[in-house]
């Protein structure tokens, strides 16, 4: 293979010079090669820095995993990026379980079990482990300042801003931290990220747009958190933003995959509008446990974590039917939100404005009710379902799906996609056979739900919610409105609204106009 060493050497600069795109062209000349033994860790340490865990995975596997005598054993080294691959896709208890076996205190391994604790939210345990590594590396190197920045975003993670501002200033001190716009950008941007959440809000947008200048002819898709946060600076500070800011933003995390963004969002706008039923559904929707205590410490809730863990029920609406080309993002019903449909082929948006009391098509008359314990699915293509409805935002990764269902097996490259997609397809077939309110779609390596129409999700035991409903139907008059819901639940309009689509969903009301119900 001609020019190895020179495109390794080659993507190294452009991807510290924050032009990931052209790292990534040149990256695709060896996806489908075999690599030579030597070149192995550095063009893996490249596909870690360009976000390409699958390819790790396919070129260590038949090291890692090798059941042939006559292929020699994978080196700390590999075994150490191999972890970081499948901690990437998921597979955090495998990787774990590797590590395990392995030197605790040799770089490699401190640098794969810092990414296994990135990925599953645990900065507090991240800040001694980086530190531990940063003792390995020379101080003037380009890995010495880097493991700084990750250090850096996990002490502002912790909030502990005295050590995150010392850092802070000490890296933006160094020559060679000030002649890279990858590194300089996310300081700034890390950085804002601890001023918006003691208030700070000018500091942080001035940090923001130092950022921005860095990164303006860069074409990076780091662009898109610059974009973010000055968004959510406008949300806590102005109570209120151009709905048209929101959908660009929107727009360009659905283009570049980063549905954490899209969580963010939505997390905030909870925040800036104080918006419980909002945070419940952001809360309810993440499956990173870690995730959950930040939002916890920052939003402070006023009712107890029992009460929004017992909510079964959540509401997702979809203004027009989607075509085959289109898909859409999970969005819970709410007045005036905008709801996104995204043209997978087109890299398109569009946006509908929707309101509970406004859909009143013949196809979207009523809310339909998915009530996952009543669902008849074989025990796998079930698993698999639940699994994916545990997130409203982000599609399941492969490796967290296989762990899933197989949790005593080991992640393959291909034979465990290939065991996947089977139980996707029927997965899919029963859904469309059944006439489930969802879609799922299997893309780049992940897996996706989206609404195919306005819908009502539940969890849990439906006798209990039938004998409420039940009950506030036979303390309505035959005709009423959603004051006369609120006067009998005593409860917030969005809950009453909420039980008004279940009913109706359940055929047990009707809606003659906006606003107004009757029994039937």
């Amino acid at each position: 293979m001609k020019n190895v060493s020179a495109n390794i050497g080659m993507m190294d600069r452009l991807i510290k010079n924050a032009k990931l795109k052209e790292a990534h062209y040149i990256f695709k000349k060896f996806e489908n090669k075999k690599i030579p033994r030597k070149y192995l860790v550095e063009l893996c340490h490249l596909a870690r820095r360009l976000n390409k865990p699958y390819q790790i995975i396919k070129w260590l596997h038949p090291y890692v995993r090798s059941e042939k005598s006559n292929i020699p054993k994978a080196t700390e080294a590999e075994l150490s990026l191999y972890v970081i691959g499948l901690a990437r896709i998921g597979a955090y208890k495998e990787g774990s379980e590797i590590l395990k076996q392995l030197d605790q205190n040799t770089p490699d391994v401190i640098l794969s079990l810092a990414q296994l604790n990135v990925y599953q939210w645990r900065y507090t345990e991240n800040i001694r482990i980086l530190k531990r590594y940063l003792k390995h590396l020379d101080k003037k190197s380009y890995s010495y300042h880097m493991i700084q920045v990750n250090l850096f975003a996990s002490l502002v993670a912790d909030s502990r801003w005295n050590q995150a501002d010392t850092l802070k200033q000490e890296l933006l001190n160094i020559k060679e931290t000030l002649s890279t716009p990858l590194l300089k950008s996310n300081i700034l941007e890390i950085y804002a990220q601890s001023q918006i959440q003691r208030g700070q809000y000018q500091k942080a947008l001035a940090s923001l747009q130092e950022a921005a200048k860095i990164l303006k002819f860069t074409n990076s898709p780091y662009e898109l958190f610059i974009e973010k946060w000055s968004l959510i600076i406008k949300m806590l500070t102005q109570r209120s933003y151009k709905a048209a800011a929101m959908r660009q933003v929107q727009q360009k995390a659905i283009f570049q995959s980063d549905y954490e963004t899209l969580r963010d969002l939505d997390f905030y706008q909870a925040l800036a509008t104080k918006d419980l039923d909002l945070f419940i559904h952001v809360y309810r929707g993440t499956r990173f446990t870690n995730y959950r205590k930040k939002m916890i410490k920052i939003f402070q809730p006023n009712c107890s974590l029992r009460t929004i863990t017992q909510k079964k029920t959540f509401s997702f609406t979809l203004q027009k039917k989607p075509t085959h080309r289109m898909r859409t993002l999970p969005k819970r019903i709410k007045g005036g939100q905008e709801n996104l449909l995204h043209d997978d082929h087109k890299k398109s948006i569009l946006y509908e404005k929707v309101r509970t009391d406004e859909i009143t098509t013949k196809q979207d008359s009523f809310l339909e009710t998915l009530d996952f314990s009543q669902l008849s699915l074989r025990p796998l293509g079930k698993k698999m379902l639940k699994t994916l409805l545990s997130d409203f935002y982000h599609p399941i990764q492969l490796g967290e799906m296989f762990r899933a269902l197989y949790p005593n097996e080991h992640f393959h490259p291909v034979t465990s996609k290939d065991r996947l997609y089977k139980i996707f397809s029927y997965l899919k077939k029963e859904i469309l056979l059944q006439s489930l309110p969802i879609a799922i779609q299997w893309s780049k390596n992940q897996i996706q739900w989206m609404p195919q129409k306005n819908f009502v999700l539940h969890y849990g035991d439906s006798s209990k919610i039938d004998s409420k409903l039940s009950s506030l139907k036979q303390n309505l008059p035959p005709r009423f409105n959603i004051h006369d819901v609120k006067k009998i639940l005593n409860k917030s309009q969005r809950t009453c609204e909420r039980h008004i689509n279940i009913l109706i969903a359940k055929g047990l009301l009707k809606r003659l106009k906006p606003g107004t119900f009757e029994i039937k």
